[in-house]
């Protein structure tokens, strides 16, 4: 038995031995890889995606050009009276859209035409004269030059037209005009004023109270006085005189009445008129124009002139209504033909 135990301790020994070896090998070469391998990959990515893009547009946008023009536009205008030589230096205005500074002979634009307006001289340019330069001395045509200072960014647009110096307007057609660009300084002739040359031909109106119109016959009363005014003098109010001795009937011949400014007629001048009648006291005291708002009255009026036997008899006239409401005649001239 005891030999038996012998040999069975040997192998029990060994195999002790060898497990406590073995134990010691696994301390000396552990295993240090993970037993697990990540599955997530971090995430890096921003949690909120901006929504606005940032405004990179000027707060203030870019600055209007500077105008570097420093002179000023000059403007110059001219009236030609060789025909009948009735005016002399500062009788005749350039009116317009503008107010003039005497001192400075300088322009601003005046929307209202508020004046004051230019005065035209004959006694040629500087330093003698008021007339541009490469103007003549008392060759009858009148002229004036004026100095403007251009808007830097606008162009400017003028109206104009002429009068004398008696406020009568006597400028011919529509109202002229002329533009100076925006930051400029051109030198500009403004279309000028040709007066019309006269001619040898008289003409007469008449009223007869008692044929005027429905409308206007309570304004006419005992104590009323009529007026004619028109284009053939500027638009200046004349005093009609009784026919006679009556109380109803009124002339005007214009010979007796034109002054040193209007002359005579020409066969085929246009003559536009407007009645006007005056009352003095009552419910329709005032100066009152024969018309309706917007148009004359023909009722109760003829006109005559001596185009067939000038200065001898006369003729009548067919009275018509002018594009601009008044009344007028062409003299000499049949209008329906």
């Amino acid at each position: 038995m005891k030999h038996y135990l012998k040999y069975l301790v040997l192998p029990i020994a060994v195999l002790t031995m060898a497990f406590f070896i073995s134990c010691g090998d696994d301390e000396e070469e552990a295993d240090v890889t993970p037993d697990v391998t990540p599955d997530v990959t971090p995430d890096v990515t921003p949690d909120v995606t901006p929504d606005v893009t940032p405004d990179v547009t000027p707060d203030v946008e870019p600055d209007t050009p500077v105008c570097e023009e420093t002179d000023p536009a000059i403007i110059w205008f001219t009236a030609d009276d060789t025909a009948n030589q009735s005016y002399s230096d500062g009788q005749i205005f350039w009116k317009g859209s503008f107010s003039w500074d005497d001192e400075t002979n300088y322009i601003t634009y005046s929307g209202n035409w508020a004046g004051p307006y230019v005065p035209l001289y004959d006694d040629g340019p500087a330093p003698g004269g008021h007339e541009p330069t490469g103007q003549t001395a008392g060759d009858h045509i009148f002229s004036a030059f004026v100095y403007f200072m251009a808007d830097p960014v606008n162009d400017t647009e003028f109206g104009y037209g002429a009068e004398n110096e008696d406020y009568g307007w006597i400028w011919v057609g529509a109202n002229g005009s002329f533009t100076v660009p925006a930051c400029s300084a051109p030198t500009l002739e403004a279309d000028g004023l040709v007066i019309p040359e006269w001619g040898d031909i008289d003409f007469k109106l008449e009223f007869e109270a008692t044929e005027m119109a429905t409308a206007m016959a309570p304004v006419y009363q005992d104590d009323s006085t009529l007026f004619v005014k028109g284009s053939f003098a500027a638009w200046q109010e004349f005093e009609l005189a009784p026919v006679g001795t009556s109380d109803t009937a009124w002339e005007f011949v214009w010979s007796e009445n034109a002054t040193s400014h209007y002359g005579l007629l020409n066969e085929g001048d246009t003559v536009e008129f407007i009645f006007v009648i005056d009352t003095p006291t009552g419910t329709y005291e005032g100066h009152h124009e024969y018309k309706t708002t917007s148009q004359a009255y023909i009722e109760g009026v003829a006109a005559y002139s001596d185009y067939e036997h000038v200065g001898t008899s006369w003729t009548e006239e067919d009275i018509i209504i002018a594009g601009n409401g008044n009344t007028a005649i062409i003299i000499g001239e049949d209008p329906t033909e």
